[in-house]
């Protein structure tokens, strides 16, 4: 199995609250759910947290919990975190699929052929891919290729973590840009995940699974 990892240490602005604890239709937490989401194709899950967050009582209790070491320093501090953590804690091949904690409709087939597109034994980053994207409808900043979930070598994404961590950059897409990356057509992938759920992210109340359209 591949490893998970789980970013979850954002201010939840746009939510109004503590989106992570937000409760879908079936009563889970929406941190519950993409953890057990990413659980279908991942083992095993690390989710970085703030420091001083809370964690919903009802995420399983097979994911290790890591806390960023500074408040809001942005999701690559998170990724370095996370990666750091997953080193420490052992895994298959050093394969992991990072997930931001806001996606309940996360596809394990879509995560498995993330992960399988990324092959063996390139943990070192030597040779591509070292990452694999999945290409979507246009993205806010303009490009076909959405940022979460994507798939990395846990050595490789670590260094280019820490690289663009130390550089000032805050933004998941500066590190994928430094890696050699393979992309999964959006045809392929959604032939897998139809709906296209798995790019589902909640940013605000109206955007959670199971709200009317007139909600939104």
């Amino acid at each position: 199995m591949t490893a998970g990892l789980v970013l979850a240490g954002g201010r939840s602005e746009r939510f109004g609250s503590d989106k992570l604890a937000a409760r879908l239709p079936d009563g889970r937490s929406l941190l519950a759910a993409t953890v057990g989401a990413l659980a279908g194709a991942c083992d095993p899950i690390v989710v970085v947290v703030a420091p001083t967050g809370t964690v919903p009582e009802d995420v399983p209790p097979t994911a290790t919990i890591v806390r960023d070491a500074v408040a809001h320093e942005g999701p690559v501090a998170g990724l370095v975190a996370g990666l750091d953590a997953l080193g420490r804690i052992g895994g298959d091949d050093g394969r992991v699929v990072v997930a931001a904690g806001d996606m309940p409709g996360l596809a394990a087939d879509v995560l498995v052929r993330l992960a399988g597109s990324l092959g063996v034994g390139a943990d070192d980053g030597d040779g591509p891919p070292a990452c694999v994207r999945l290409e979507a409808g246009r993205q806010r900043d303009g490009s076909r290729l959405a940022v979460f979930p994507f798939a990395v070598h846990r050595a490789a994404g670590l260094n280019a973590a820490r690289a663009a961590f130390d550089s000032g950059e805050r933004r998941v897409r500066a590190v994928l840009a430094i890696l050699p990356t393979t992309v999964i057509r959006e045809g392929d992938w959604r032939a897998l995940d139809p709906a296209g759920a798995t790019l589902l992210d909640v940013d605000r109340p109206s955007d959670l699974p199971g709200r009317s359209s007139a909600s939104r």
